[in-house]
């Protein structure tokens, strides 16, 4: 009997820090907790893969990992917009807020690209 997406959830709340876990390896849990957390409206989920993206995001990623990690953040963003009922405006100002930091922090071209990749996937969706 294949497990539940309940029990597949508690697994992944019940791991440990994402620090010593390979990046690719980590990108899977995010995905997995982001896809889940937005399937169980578990805003405890959403809040975890949001402190998981931020570990990650201080790695150094290649840019098509950097580009699928803010499409999960984004996606993440996404279930709290739609689980809280904060307005859409709200949503957006936030993903380019963040943008605009991605600026301040040095990030090289190619980041960038991916981060408003990302973004404009968000919003066409």
């Amino acid at each position: 009997m294949a497990p539940d997406l309940g029990s597949i959830f508690e697994t992944l709340m019940a791991l440990g820090p994402i620090h010593a876990v390979v990046s690719k390896s980590a990108l899977k849990r995010i995905g997995l907790l982001v896809d889940l957390a937005g399937d169980l409206d578990r805003d405890d989920g959403t809040a975890r893969a949001l402190e998981w993206c931020d570990v990650l995001s201080k790695r150094k990623l290649t840019d098509q990992q950097a580009t699928l990690l803010e499409y999960f953040r984004a996606n993440a963003w996404a279930n709290r917009q739609r689980v809280s009922g904060t307005t859409i405006r709200f949503a957006l100002t936030s993903s380019l807020m963040a943008f605009k930091s991605s600026f301040n922090c040095g990030w090289s071209a190619g980041r960038l690209a991916a981060r408003a990749k990302a973004i404009h996937l968000f919003w066409s969706r």
